[in-house]
């Protein structure tokens, strides 16, 4: 049986399965606090990656090749969309927002 994930919101109770093996959730309710122009760019860079590379990882192109560099940047951009919307929900929880 996998853990289950906890909301990334601190004081925030909801958890969910965690059979993907995610480090990081943010639940709906708080996902919806995120600016609608930052969930958008996370959606376009997570559509980007899946659509030049689908379901591989970066580590799976060969070392220096221009396929893992361009993985490596779309990855990149990925996850930095991600933690902005971490962040920008986390401040909002934390500067006196709804838990």
């Amino acid at each position: 049986m996998t853990p289950r994930l906890t909301c990334s919101i601190p004081a925030c109770k909801r958890t969910r399965h965690n059979r993907e093996g995610f480090s990081d959730w943010i639940c709906g309710k708080h996902w919806t606090m995120a600016p609608k122009e930052m969930r958008a760019t996370y959606s376009k860079a997570r559509r980007n990656y899946r659509k030049r590379f689908g379901d591989n990882a970066y580590w799976h192109y060969p070392a220096g090749s221009e396929m893992r560099l361009a993985a490596l940047a779309a990855n990149k951009a990925l996850w930095e969309a991600w933690r902005r919307c971490l962040d920008d929900v986390t401040g909002r929880c934390m500067a006196g927002g709804e838990l």
